[in-house]
C-alpha cells in the first residue's frame, strides 16, 4: 500500500498500516496543526499505546461584552462569519464542561517514529495510473494492484487522476484564510473555549490550552479585540500574557460542498482508480476531527479486505 502525504492523517494511517510506503511532497514533515488539538475519545491513544491526557473543557459564548446562551441568531451569526453560509457549527454544542483527550506534545514525532524508514520525502505526485505512480522528480512507483490512501486535497487528487468532470458539474473548492495566534499565559493551567459570533469581531474562537491562548480569526487580531478576549476569559492583569511568545500562523479553511458532489468524487476515485481518500482536505469536509480520521482508516481497511476477497473469489471462479 502507498499513502500519499505525511501530515497528521497520513502518519496516523502509516502507524496503523505498518508496511505502507508514505510519499510526502515536502522535504520534511509538514507543520500544519497550529489550532486546537483535542479528541472526543481516547481510542487513538489506546490503540497506539500513547498516553493521552484526559481534560475537562469549559465553553461559553461572548457577544456584545457579555456571556450569552446559544440562540438561533447567535448560531447563524457565527456560521456566516466562519463559513459565509448558515449551517450547523460547533457553537451549537456549548455544553460545559465536556471531557476531551489531548495527545502529548511530541505526538507527531511519535507517529513519525512508527513510520521510520517508510517516509519518502520530496515526492510530488504528478500522475496516478492503475499501474504506476509518477513523481515530478522522475521517479516512478509500481502499484501492481496495490491500493493508495490519499490525504492530498480533493481538487489536487482529481488532477493527478486526470479525473475531470464537465466544467458546469465541477464543485467550487473554495478556501479562505484564517489567522491563528498562539500566545503564552503566565500562571495558567486550564482548558476553555469561547465563541465570538459578532460579525464585526475578527476572532471567532479563543481557547486556553493549559498555558497557551489560541485565537482563530478571519483577519489579523486587533489590540482592542485582544483586550476583549482577555476580559471574556478572565485573564486580565492578574494573569498577564507573555506576548514575546506570540506566534501568528495563516492557514486555509475549506468551504463545504454538497454531500452528493463529495460522494461522487470519492466513489469514483475508489472504484475507478483504487485510491481511498482520508482526512479533512482529501474528503473536503471542514468539520473532520482526528477521531473521525482514525475511524475512517478502519473503514478503508474493511473496504480493502472486502475488495481482496472479491478479487480472490473472482479468480477462483474463472
Amino acid at each position: 500500500m502507498y499513502i500519499i502525504g505525511a501530515g497528521m492523517a497520513g502518519l496516523l494511517a502509516g502507524a496503523v498500516n505498518q508496511t505502507a510506503t508514505i510519499l510526502e511532497a515536502n522535504s520534511k514533515l509538514p507543520d500544519n496543526h497550529q489550532a486546537v488539538f483535542r479528541m472526543r475519545s481516547n481510542r487513538i491513544g489506546h490503540y497506539l499505546g500513547i498516553p493521552f491526557k484526559e481534560i475537562q473543557v469549559h465553553k461559553a459564548i461572548w457577544f456584545e461584552g457579555e456571556e450569552h446562551q446559544i440562540s438561533p441568531r447567535l448560531a447563524h451569526y457565527y456560521s456566516a462569519k466562519v463559513t459565509g453560509k448558515i449551517t450547523q457549527r460547533s457553537i451549537l454544542n456549548t455544553e460545559s464542561p465536556v471531557t476531551r483527550w489531548i495527545p502529548p506534545s511530541d505526538f507527531v514525532q511519535q507517529l513519525a517514529e512508527r513510520c521510520k524508514g517508510r517516509i519518502l520525502f520530496n515526492q510530488i505526485i504528478k500522475v496516478i495510473t492503475p499501474e504506476q505512480i509518477y513523481a515530478k522528480n522522475g521517479l516512478t512507483y509500481e502499484r501492481k494492484g496495490m491500493s493508495i490512501i490519499s490525504t492530498v486535497p480533493m481538487p489536487m487528487l482529481r488532477k493527478v487522476l486526470h479525473d475531470y468532470d464537465i466544467e458546469e458539474d465541477a464543485p467550487d473548492f473554495n478556501t479562505s484564510e484564517i489567522f491563528i495566534n498562539r500566545i503564552g499565559i503566565k500562571n495558567c493551567d486550564t482548558y476553555a473555549t469561547i465563541y465570538y459570533p459578532d460579525p464585526k469581531f475578527s476572532v471567532y474562537r479563543a481557547t486556553i490550552d493549559k498555558n497557551i491562548l489560541i485565537t482563530e480569526g478571519i483577519a489579523p487580531i486587533l489590540k482592542d479585540e485582544f483586550n476583549e478576549i482577555k476580559l471574556s476569559l478572565g485573564i486580565g492583569e492578574s494573569l498577564p500574557t507573555d506576548c514575546s511568545q506570540n506566534n501568528v500562523h495563516i492557514a486555509r479553511k475549506i468551504s463545504d460542498i454538497s454531500s452528493e458532489e463529495r460522494h461522487r468524487i470519492i466513489y469514483n476515485a475508489t472504484t475507478g482508480h483504487g485510491v481511498y481518500s482520508l482526512g479533512r482536505y482529501a474528503t473536503w469536509r471542514p468539520k473532520v476531527m482526528l477521531d473521525d480520521v482514525f475511524e475512517d482508516i478502519f473503514v478503508i481497511k474493511k473496504l480493502l479486505a472486502q475488495d481482496q476477497y472479491t478479487k480472490r473469489n473472482y479468480k477462483q471462479g474463472e
